[in-house]
């Protein structure tokens, strides 16, 4: 699971310079900065800069998947859960995050929360978006169902 984390952690993290392209204003840099913050385990700190942020863009649904992960980091899932079903209500075409990691994020906070039926419907939808999307992580959905399935085994 700390490798999943890593990897979205990084996904998103890698992407933060591009999240609103040419549109760069003080609110940007301050959801850029949060997720490099969370990445650094400075929780808090990027907590009260996404914040600060959703206060600007109350329906941003990028600093819905930084608060998002910060929350799921410090093992609040109720609060992260809380947070990815923001993202996802609020996610349009513009998002840089992709549909299918939103839902991809809501199936392992379900999966901490042990609600398996939840994280195979979310990891469904997750895979058929992603197939379309990106092929590699398409595999990293199915490896993520096939775990679930193992675990519901043991």
């Amino acid at each position: 699971m700390k490798k999943l984390l890593a990897i979205i952690t990084f996904v998103l993290v890698a992407s933060a310079p591009n999240l609103y392209g040419q549109n760069k204003n003080y609110s940007d840099y301050n959801l850029i900065r949060a997720a490099e913050l969370i990445e650094e385990e400075e929780y808090q700190q990027g907590l009260d800069l996404v914040k600060e942020h959703l206060t600007e863009y109350p329906n941003d649904a990028d600093a819905y998947v930084v608060s998002t992960i910060a929350y799921y980091a410090q093992g609040e899932y109720m609060t992260a859960l809380r947070d990815v079903n923001k993202a996802y209500e609020f996610w349009n075409k513009k998002c840089t995050t992709e549909k299918y990691k939103i839902l991809w994020w809501r199936a392992v906070i379900y999966e901490q929360l042990l609600e398996y039926d939840r994280v195979l419907a979310d990891l469904d939808v997750a895979y058929k978006l992603a197939i379309k999307a990106n092929k590699e992580d398409a595999t990293s959905i199915l490896e993520s169902v096939a775990n679930i399935y193992y675990a519901q085994d043991q």
